[in-house]
């Protein structure tokens, strides 16, 4: 396995621009550091976040409710249990 795949991905976009220019991913560290910048302008930005976890089954990034049993025990070995929630 690639140790450069992150088994979370904290993601941010423009409200209903998803999949384009104005999509950036992020690991939480980095994510929280964006948070802190961007402050209260976050509405104004129209920005909206979200959390996608690394799936060894589909070779991506993909919502909680998509990963299956072998995905579930890749993230318990990199101490993910549970759905982050933020």
């Amino acid at each position: 396995m690639d140790l450069d795949i992150q088994p979370v991905q904290w993601t941010v976009e423009v409200s209903g621009r998803g999949d384009s220019e104005f999509t950036r991913f992020y690991s939480e560290t980095k994510y929280w550091d964006f948070m802190r910048g961007v402050g209260s302008a976050w509405g104004d930005l129209n920005l909206q976040s979200y959390v996608d976890y690394y799936s060894i089954t589909y070779k991506g990034y993909v919502d909680w409710s998509d990963l299956n049993n072998a995905d579930l025990k890749w993230l318990q070995q990199h101490n993910i249990n549970d759905e982050v929630e933020f």
